[in-house]
């Protein structure tokens, strides 16, 4: 993973990734089209949301699913949040942020329009916007309707792709073809193979 550069205007995409899919890079992908002065878009997989259940995948397995589906693509891993090993708080990691270099200016946290619905419930959540302005994208049954000037709307049309989905499904034991990036793809299913995927043993 190359180094990160707060200097440049950057957004940051967090969330638990378990596991990261095609829906995902699509967000990204069109992020990245839709606002061209974003110079590097970085994936954060948190350690745990502190608002729901424990992952399914531990925190190496989805840093490295999130490796390898991020091949070939211009986007970056910053696994700040995973490395601390305790629940994940978007105010910390802005923070640190701060401590390399950000400014309010150049530094974006990107998210879907089922958690801006309950932002003002985050930790600090005033407190954020005074370190990054917020971009949101809809989320199917989630349309996003913007809560504040500084806060980006993104015309993005919700992907179809779920985690929640996608577990289900490897719990019923069914492969979900096409729903991740081909790196990735192989991997999963050479485990599914062995029967080595984290997603079995659990529903939802």
């Amino acid at each position: 993973m190359s180094l990160l550069d707060f200097r440049k205007k950057t957004v940051l995409y967090g969330g638990s990734f378990d596991p990261v899919h095609i829906g995902h890079i699509h967000v990204a992908k069109e992020c990245l089209r839709l606002l061209p002065e974003i110079k590097e878009l970085v994936f954060v997989p948190n350690y745990q949301n502190p608002d729901k259940t424990a992952n399914q995948a531990s925190s190496a397995e989805r840093l490295h699913f999130l490796e390898l589906a991020l091949i070939g693509t211009p986007f970056k891993i910053w696994s700040y949040e995973i490395q601390r090993h305790h629940p994940s708080y978007t105010i910390e990691t802005l923070t640190e942020a701060h401590r390399l270099g950000a400014k309010k200016s150049h530094l974006y946290w990107l998210m879907g329009a089922d958690a801006y619905q309950n932002f003002e419930q985050w930790k600090n959540a005033e407190e954020i916007r005074n370190l990054c302005r917020l971009i949101i994208v809809h989320r199917p049954d989630f349309l996003a309707q913007g809560k504040d000037p500084e806060d980006i709307l993104l015309p993005i049309r919700p992907h179809g792709a779920s985690s929640s989905e996608i577990r289900e499904r490897f719990y019923h034991g069914e492969f979900p073809e096409k729903s991740f990036p081909q790196a990735l793809e192989k991997h999963l299913h050479n485990l599914y193979l062995q029967g080595e995927i984290p997603y079995v043993n659990f529903k939802k």
